[in-house]
């Protein structure tokens, strides 16, 4: 895909302020993971369905 870090970092932050994701930083590193919490909570069986 062509996108640029600034689009991707865009994105992955709107997905963290409505909590549908967490960030861990190690040294330089972020991890993105699902707020399986949230899923369930707002979309319940989406993650099932994947």
């Amino acid at each position: 895909m062509n996108i640029s870090k600034s689009t991707v970092s865009y994105h992955f932050k709107i997905l963290r302020s409505v909590g549908l994701t967490h960030t861990r930083k190690d040294a330089q590193i972020k991890y993105l993971s699902i707020n399986k919490d949230t899923f369930h909570k707002y979309l319940p069986g989406f993650l099932d369905s994947l």
